[in-house]
């Protein structure tokens, strides 16, 4: 492996090449660096590439091998340049070569490989870089059609996404592309993308395979914070074989220059009371303010790093905010930069107790959002699951789309998950150890992914129970994992455990019902199965906050997945979901008057906070000393605060407000 750097005198050197072995200087921020990556050594230099995949790689003859041991659908192995690559500047062009080696196909005849190459965006967290997945922009080639009965043309798409793409749904594609005659069993090929400040194009050679602007992308900020070369080998669905690279090579034109190289947000799209990021990326000797009110961020600068976390504010629609960075260094001009961001607002809050048993025969939308790749059918007061696709973690799942908020002390909530006979479907001579995956749980008001809200997928805060392992190895007990995570957490990896192997014995899954629920108080959560405790703990050990911005100041929604274990299926069934709601219970002392406005009539206007139905009494007394009297027309809660006139009597009248039982 050889890396090669391009540096000019005005740039800040991070690296220095050192007799072809790599070495870092903490001085400053790299502007341009080329690379040149030949797959010569015997490793794969961690310092260069992240590695990642259910198949294994190998580098002989100068080829990066991906190997055919990965039999799953769409199991691959990818490599991520560790360095950022930024949008050159005007008039400038990065070039970057992948040279693809040949394949093999040992399974299947029809797209049986798949080759996908690459630019994706630095603030990219999920592991697996491939664009199903990608939600925070990229720009690839998709080489999906290679079979067995054409050893002499392959085609595939130009895809690309932006920020706005969901997880796990197809990116939009440029084009479909059948490339020039390559006999990918025994020949390399070599694409190229060339990338401007404000357009890219895909070459085969000389041909020009597709292009388009940056903007018709709806490319902006996505590569503000950089982006990082990937390319990767794949099978297409069960399918499998190997593919190979034997180099790619990044010319790159010029980095951002001047004294700023980038403003971020963490979240471009931000739920009212949700917590965000702005970072950025500077000269390290200069100073920097942001509008709106925030001022000077050099206490929130390190060596030309600099991050402030903000809470969205309270919107009832949706609307934008622009932030400007300004840097100054003495004897430079002024450089500026904008990031909008967006803000959404958030449910309202539920403030009574839900059911819901399902004997409707249908899953109302008004009470559930529907989310995964399985569908569901509801018979006899019980939706059921007929998962029967064989792909790896297949599902079907709801979510309420009623927002619960975190009771008051003294008054816990209780959800209540009644589940009903699963079924597995495995054939015979498959691994059925774990088939089958029911996963219930809460979720903060904040989680937003479209394909799942449970620990896998989550990234804004949640608690599960996770039943990991039904299957027909026993049918008379089952087993999980207490899980959670905080807004920390990132979207494809494993939340973290309170317990795992928590049992749940003389269930026998296959023909009977069975209760699970989850007791939140006003700082702690525990987790039952009937009556028998399960395990839980508090709030704040799992980093859950429920001050403001935290991740359930805003509330939760209650969940509940049918999921495939691995390759196993079957069906899995719900009974009903219930929520005593504490809060409906209301908090030990009265309600609180907010304000009491004399409107100069004879009348006085008080104002409280309320819950929706319940029955209130305003009562009044001249010498608290239980002399009260209650006034007549109780007003009636509406789930937000409501105001009521009384009459003003006397020199001297008190007032309180009561709640009825």
């Amino acid at each position: 492996m050889v890396l090669h750097k391009r540096l000019s005198s005005s740039q800040f050197v991070e690296s220095v090449l050192c007799f072809g072995a790599l070495s870092f200087l903490a001085t400053g921020i790299t502007q341009a660096i080329d690379l040149i990556e030949e797959f010569d050594a015997a490793v794969i230099d961690a310092t260069v590439w992240e590695t990642e995949g259910g198949k294994t790689a190998s580098l002989t003859g100068g080829y990066l091998a991906i190997n055919d041991d990965g039999p799953g659908n769409w199991d691959r192995y990818s490599i991520k340049s560790e360095q950022r690559f930024y949008v050159p500047e005007v008039g400038q062009t990065t070039v970057i070569e992948w040279e693809l080696g040949p394949g093999a196909i040992t399974s299947g005849t029809e797209q049986s490989i798949r080759y996908q190459i690459g630019v994706v965006s630095n603030n990219k967290t999920n592991s697996n870089p491939e664009h199903y997945h990608t939600t925070t922009g990229g720009i690839w080639i998709d080489i999906d059609n290679i079979q067995s009965s054409d050893t002499a043309t392959v085609s595939g798409n130009i895809n690309y996404v932006n920020d706005t793409k969901i997880l796990a749904g197809d990116s939009p594609t440029l084009n479909a592309i059948t490339m020039l005659p390559w006999n990918w069993q025994t020949e390399n090929k070599i694409l190229r993308l060339e990338l401007t400040s404000v357009d890219y194009k895909w070459y085969d050679g000389t041909t020009l395979l597709g292009e388009s602007t940056l903007a018709d992308s709806g490319i902006d900020n996505e590569f503000g914070n950089g982006f990082r070369v990937i390319a990767l080998g794949m099978n297409f669905n069960s399918a499998h074989g190997s593919t190979s690279f034997e180099r790619i090579e990044v010319t790159n034109g010029q980095g951002p220059t001047g004294l700023l190289q980038s403003f971020t947000s963490s979240i471009p799209t931000v739920f009212s009371g949700q917590k965000f990021d702005l970072t950025w990326l500077m000269d390290a000797d200069a100073s920097a303010t942001i509008d709106q009110g925030i001022g000077s961020v050099d206490a929130q600068t390190n060596s030309g790093t600099g991050s402030t976390t903000l809470i969205a504010p309270d919107v009832t629609d949706p609307t934008s905010t622009t932030y400007t960075i300004t840097v100054s260094k003495t004897g430079e001009p002024d450089n500026t930069r904008e990031v909008t961001v967006n803000f959404v607002p958030t449910s309202e809050l539920c403030l009574v107790d839900f059911s819901d048993d399902f004997s409707g025969g249908f899953i109302d939308e008004l009470d559930w959002i529907k989310r995964g790749n399985d569908t569901s059918s509801v018979a006899d007061d019980t939706v059921t699951w007929n998962n029967t696709s064989i792909g790896n973690w297949a599902h079907g799942e709801i979510d309420t789309q009623k927002v619960f908020p975190i009771p008051p002390a003294g008054s816990p909530t209780t959800i209540t998950w009644n589940l009903g006979p699963a079924s597995e479907q495995m054939a015979d001579g498959e691994d059925s150890t774990r088939a089958l995956r029911p996963v219930m749980g809460v979720v903060s008001a904040f989680a937003n992914n479209s394909w799942s809200l449970q620990h896998w997928q989550n990234i804004e805060g949640g608690l599960w129970f996770d039943i990991n392992t039904m299957s027909s190895a026993d049918t008379t007990s089952v087993s999980g994992g207490i899980h959670y995570a905080d807004d920390t957490k990132i979207v494809d990896m494993n939340a973290l455990t309170v317990a795992d192997g928590v049992l749940v014995s003389g269930w026998n899954w296959e023909s009977e019902d069975q209760e699970f629920s989850l007791v939140m108080t006003d700082t702690s959560y525990t987790w039952f199965a009937g009556t028998t405790e399960l395990g839980g703990g508090l709030y704040a050990d799992a980093g859950i906050d429920t001050g403001p911005g935290g991740e359930f100041s805003k509330g939760f929604r209650v969940m509940f997945a049918a999921v495939n274990y691995n390759g196993g299926r079957g069906s899995i069934s719900l009974n009903s979901i219930d929520v005593q709601n504490g809060v409906a219970a209301g908090p030990a002392g009265p309600p609180v008057i907010s304000s009491a406005i004399d409107n100069n009539d004879g009348t006085i206007t008080l104002t409280w906070d309320s819950i929706d139905g319940a029955d209130y009494a305003i009562e009044s007394s001249t010498t608290l000393n239980n002399d009260w009297v209650q006034i007549d027309d109780d007003p009636i809660g509406t789930g937000a605060p409501i105001s009521f006139s009384v009459p003003k009597s006397g020199d001297k009248l008190f007032y309180r407000v009561v709640r009825l039982p």
